[in-house]
């Protein structure tokens, strides 16, 4: 049972890997060895947090120390150097407590989800979404959006000079009726300054 556990470990798709009650690592399977380029029998028996850029220690240190005390831990990020160290491996872990057959304490077992390119999508979109917004509010040209019930959500400052209507004014009203524009019969749009102006 134990040697078909092993195995299963060993073989998994997920990074596992296991330390002592010193959190020195005990256990390293094939996918860890994979995604970081550090084979077993470099990273066996040293600390943790020596794999682990210095931001993460703190939590890696406190997440340790209350799932051993038996207290309930959610998954944590946690970030492994790769074998070049100037790369870390981003993993989402689950921590918990391995036992001896007599039920004492002797390790933590770690099963991570890699989320190294996750993380890299999001920053990225994150950047276009800051460029996108630069050149929103910079352009020459009047531009607006409306979400799908047709209210206002993007108003520039071009749209601003030409309308005569701040964003504050029209962010999240009816871009067509009685407040901002009004059509006519004709498809003519003018511009209805219903604030007084």
């Amino acid at each position: 049972m134990a040697s078909d556990l092993s195995r299963l470990l060993e073989s998994a798709n997920a990074p596992i890997f296991s330390v002592d009650l010193e959190r020195r690592v005990v256990s390293w399977n094939r996918r860890c060895a994979q995604i970081t380029s550090l084979a077993a029998e470099d990273v066996l028996h040293q600390p943790l947090e020596a794999l682990c850029p210095p931001e993460y220690h703190g939590i890696l240190r406190t997440s340790c120390e209350q799932i051993v005390a038996g207290e309930k831990q959610d998954k944590f990020e946690l970030a492994i150097y790769t074998q070049n160290r100037s790369v870390v491996q981003q993993l989402l872990v689950n921590c918990s407590v391995q036992r001896e057959v007599d039920g004492t304490k002797c390790g933590l077992i770690f099963i991570g989800q890699d989320i190294t390119e996750l993380l890299c999508a999001i920053k990225t979109a994150k950047q276009i979404t800051r460029d996108y917004e630069r050149m929103f509010e910079s352009a020459a040209i009047p531009i607006f959006g409306i979400d799908l019930e047709g209210r206002v959500s993007e108003w520039n400052d071009a749209t601003a000079n030409c309308f005569g209507l701040k964003p504050h004014e029209v962010l999240g009203r009816p871009l067509i009726g009685k407040r901002i524009l009004k059509v006519s019969l004709y498809s003519d749009i003018k511009v209805v300054n219903a604030f007084g102006r």
